[in-house]
């Protein structure tokens, strides 16, 4: 029983950071079925109890070089010259002993973890609680999916070291300052509208004729029930970009660095909305954990949305701040 408990506690889509889902989704209907609906990401539309999924069955798009800081406009590289050990931790860790580290920008620092987290492996809900529920870690270096990627990394960008950054994931991702179940943000749409550490803008990054707004409850489904077993909902209704409406204009307006969170909207009826989410660079390279090439990998956007297809991978995209 208490194995069917933690495949229940799915991460939707990244888009709710439940047990399981990161660039994937599982939908559920009821606990003891839980297994069934237990879903990999990214690609072609899939059903699964009525959610669109993404599905690992998708076109892989090999994963492209790091984008190096020096190409950043009016960003001071962090310096990393030396080669950084290849385990995770013993990187990262060399990293933000690197000289600069401290004094860079959070942008520089951003995308010197980026480089530095290429081909960390990817793994499907590898963040937990550490207690009987769930004894995955509270934070770790050697695996992500999508979600744990943008958690992580903010708290490597705010964190002193690796072992403080443990600390800082607590402050990001659970509120109260505990980490359990109840407390984590297992919603990637509600984090990055009610939290200190992110903030939506994508309504300043496009006009508002061209966003569609969609009203949901988070966490309930809409025969009622809710999605996952917290005593939690929310009434959200939030604007997103049409994957059509990404052009010259949205890259121009966006931030040198920014959360991107991809959605579909047939979601809604389960009660989340957001099925992966990354680190955006540039307006234009994609940095996510990809169940696609099983990996955190670097893509164009454009050719992530786009190519190879009749339609779009997402119907679009919130644009957030990371603080």
């Amino acid at each position: 029983m208490m194995r069917v408990w933690r495949v229940w506690r799915v991460r939707i889509g990244t888009g709710v950071r439940g047990k399981g889902a990161g660039a994937g989704i599982a939908c559920v209907t009821a606990l003891l079925l839980a297994a069934s609906f237990a879903c990999r990401a990214e690609g072609d539309a899939a059903k699964a109890d009525g959610a669109t999924l993404e599905s690992a069955q998708a076109t892989e798009y090999p994963a492209q070089q790091a984008e190096s800081a020096q190409a950043a406009k009016g960003v001071s590289p962090v310096p990393s010259q030396a080669p950084v050990p290849s385990d995770a931790v013993a990187a990262i860790d060399a990293l933000m002993r690197s000289p600069g580290w401290a004094a860079s920008p959070p942008d520089a620092k951003w995308r010197a973890l980026a480089r530095t987290r290429l081909g960390t492996p990817y793994a499907l809900g590898c963040l937990g609680e550490e207690d009987e529920n769930d004894a995955d870690p509270v934070f770790r270096l050697d695996q992500a999916d999508c979600t744990v990627l943008v958690l992580t990394n903010s708290a490597l960008v705010r964190a002193a070291s690796p072992a403080d950054a443990r600390a800082r994931l607590i402050d990001i991702h659970y509120r109260g300052g505990t980490p359990t179940y109840a407390s984590r943000i297992h919603f990637t749409s509600d984090r990055i509208t009610d939290s200190p550490w992110f903030a939506d803008i994508t309504s300043q990054i496009a006009p508002e004729p061209l966003l569609v707004p969609v009203s949901l409850t988070l966490n309930r489904r809409e025969n009622g029930d809710p999605l996952l077993p917290i005593d939690w909902e929310r009434p959200l209704t939030i604007s997103y970009l049409p994957s059509a409406r990404y052009d010259s204009s949205v890259i121009a307006a966006l931030p040198p660095v920014a959360g991107v969170a991809f959605v579909n909207e047939k979601n809604s009826r389960l009660g989340f909305l957001v099925s992966h989410e990354g680190i955006l660079f540039d307006g234009k390279t994609l940095h996510h954990a990809s169940s696609l090439t099983n990996t955190v990998a670097d893509i164009d956007l454009r050719a992530y949305l786009f190519e190879g297809r009749e339609k779009p991978r997402f119907d679009g995209m919130l644009f957030y701040e990371l603080k």
